[in-house]
């Protein structure tokens, strides 16, 4: 079993020492109903004394509250305790959009103190709090109590599973992933592009064309000030306004949250943010922001910024992942009824198209504390969110416990994203739906009302930009009849799973060495030539090890 060093102890600590955005607490003026949620078919709870689960949940600005709710006191609480006799207490929430989550991931690892189930997306965490034993092998738990269709889960996305795997045993529970619909996309605003009077860019120059004819022209009729191309303080980290997307069309497979390791044309592994490619779309970029195509305040925009941005019509495009129309272009469409739609990245000329994806082995998980005192609870409350949110035969409760972002307040939940049910939708466009139902068929009803405006809830608009945009079929009809087609879709050959040592120590001071150089390189106050000095750099503290390191891994593992 792997044991924390003393390396990456102290870099823990000053993750957290260090941060200035601390993690939501409980108020004192939380407002809480006394009305209690059922369901048609209950499933009894033992008598007595109810069980007691802790978690922490991630709260972000598109969570949603009714009726008083809040995170601590909400219907998925009231249905736990009135179906299972389960109390749910929710010690801490942290802002995903902001450093709160991650000092409070990372204080854990510190202080040994982890709820009993709490979601996360860092592979590294959950390596790193597994082997310090922190985490509960939940294998046997998870055999005995959870329902038979969920159980089939493992069969059905043995890759997921995988990666909450160690040695054989289960150590938390996975969303359940294809990668298919990870890739990026150019985020185009409808009523912007029609004022251009061109179709949406297919090559990186006529990209760059239609940013200036956004920026210099007068898009909202009013000479306000606009920018072609929105960008994002997180150059690759993050989802919207990233280079992500741009990288791609210059042939570099790059993915948010850090990039990917993948193999070269010559069969080795490399990693995506030092190749030569990469120096040529800084260029273009700090070009851009020379011609004042970028807003030059993109060092300070943050995911609320960038968000009022769209809200508030200064930006015409965006590199994003595919559910742009969930956030943050829906604030578009709420301020001012206006749509950003989804295109295939555009091809610098001479490159080929390379969207990078996550590997399968890998993506979110709900971890389990290795203190949880019923961790037979959290199985039941699997087996209670699947009843009521994925095999449901009464829509109301679906309704009621997923939609408007509901699921998310429940303490752990089946991820299926809605994206891996896209084929079945398809289907469902061409013969009525006759084939589809369950969750599948409720978001092929939205996303076609959504089309017709018949439905122009959240819901509808998020899965209407995703399923069903007319004329291309949304971002998913992008990914399964564009990007996999043409083989552009390139796996991370690193899971969650075989992250080395090295890689989880200095990963952290390698992003922010990368952030540092590519924000300065754009802004002209480093040379292009800062970039080689980078690579350089990248490779010397950490990165040429944990490539070495993991081609024995993946020898040894025959992959």
């Amino acid at each position: 079993m792997k044991k924390l060093n003393k390396k990456t102890i102290f870099t823990l600590l000053a993750l957290v020492l260090l941060a200035t955005l601390m993690t939501a607490c409980r108020g004192d003026n939380v407002q809480e109903t006394a009305t209690g949620d059922t369901t048609a078919t209950a499933t009894q709870g033992e008598a007595g004394a109810p069980r007691r689960i802790t978690t922490g949940l991630q709260s972000s600005a598109v969570q949603q509250f009714f009726d008083g709710d809040t995170f601590y006191e909400n219907r998925w609480t009231r249905l736990i305790m009135d179906r299972l006799n389960v109390e749910v207490d929710v010690v801490f929430t942290a802002d995903t959009a902001t450093e709160a989550f991650m000092n409070q991931m990372n204080m854990m690892l510190i202080t040994g103190d982890v709820p009993d189930v709490v979601r996360h997306g860092d592979a590294n965490w959950l390596v790193q709090a597994q082997a310090a034993g922190l985490l509960m092998d939940i294998t046997d738990v998870f055999e005995r109590y959870a329902r038979p269709e969920i159980l089939a889960f493992r069969d059905m996305y043995p890759a997921s599973f995988e990666g909450v795997t160690f040695n054989g045993r289960m150590y938390g529970f996975p969303f359940l992933n294809d990668n298919f619909h990870q890739g990026s996309y150019l985020w185009i605003r409808d009523d912007w592009l029609e004022y251009a009077g061109r179709p949406a860019p297919t090559t990186i120059e006529e990209m760059v064309e239609l940013a200036r004819i956004f920026t210099n022209g007068d898009p909202n009729g009013d000479g306000s000030t606009t920018f072609g191309l929105a960008l994002h303080q997180d150059l690759v980290l993050g989802n919207v306004g990233t280079l992500v997307g741009l990288f791609a069309g210059y042939g570099v497979p790059a993915r948010g949250a850090g990039g990917i390791f993948f193999r070269g044309s010559d069969g080795n592994i490399t990693f995506s943010h030092i190749q030569p490619e990469v120096r040529e779309a800084l260029a273009l970029v700090r070009d851009m922001y020379a011609e004042g195509l970028i807003n030059p305040e993109f060092v300070t925009t943050d995911m609320d910024t960038i968000t009022a941005g769209f809200a508030t019509g200064r930006y015409g495009m965006a590199y994003h992942m595919n559910w742009g129309t969930w956030h943050p272009f829906n604030s578009a469409w709420n301020s001012m009824e206006v749509l950003f739609r989804p295109y295939p990245n555009p091809v610098a000329a001479g490159h080929q198209l390379r969207v990078g994806v996550e590997s399968n082995v890998g993506g979110e998980f709900f971890a389990i504390g290795a203190n949880a005192q019923h961790p037979e609870a959290l199985i039941e409350i699997l087996n209670l969110y699947y009843e009521v949110a994925v095999g449901f035969e009464d829509e109301y409760y679906f309704m009621r416990y997923w939609d408007n972002e509901q699921m998310r307040l429940a303490p752990i939940w089946i991820g299926i994203p809605t994206e891996l049910h896209a084929p079945h939708i398809f289907q469902a466009f061409e013969d009525g739906g006759a084939n589809i139902a369950g969750v599948a068929r409720r978001t092929w009803q939205w996303a076609e009302a959504f089309g017709n405006r018949t439905d122009v809830s959240p819901s509808a608009l998020g899965t209407w930009g995703q399923m069903h945009v007319e004329g291309q079929g949304g971002s998913m009809a992008i990914a399964l009849n564009i990007y996999r087609p043409q083989g552009a879709l390139i796996e991370n050959v690193m899971s969650a799973v075989d992250r080395p040592d090295v890689w989880i120590q200095n990963s952290s001071i390698l992003q922010t060495m990368l952030e540092t150089t590519f924000t300065d390189i754009i802004r002209g106050t480093q040379p292009l030539e800062a970039f080689d000095t980078f690579v350089d750099n990248w490779l010397l503290n950490g990165g040429q090890q944990t490539i070495d390191e993991l081609e024995v891994i993946l020898a040894a593992a025959g992959r």
